[in-house]
């Protein structure tokens, strides 16, 4: 919802935020698979993404 607004920054949080709230690695991972076409549609990368950082 927050790049439909444009509003980069926000949407990546999001994705942070679910991150934090998530128990392990494996389940971020399956909401990052899960949500893989909607990020690529609306042209929102993950922290990860932009920084080359691993999960």
């Amino acid at each position: 919802a927050a790049r439909r607004v444009n509003d980069l920054p926000t949407a990546i949080r999001i994705f942070e935020g679910l991150k934090e709230k998530v128990e392990n690695k494996t389940q971020y991972q399956a909401y990052l698979d899960e949500l893989k076409v909607l990020k690529e549609e609306l042209g929102v990368p993950t922290k990860e993404e932009l920084y080359g950082q691993t999960l």
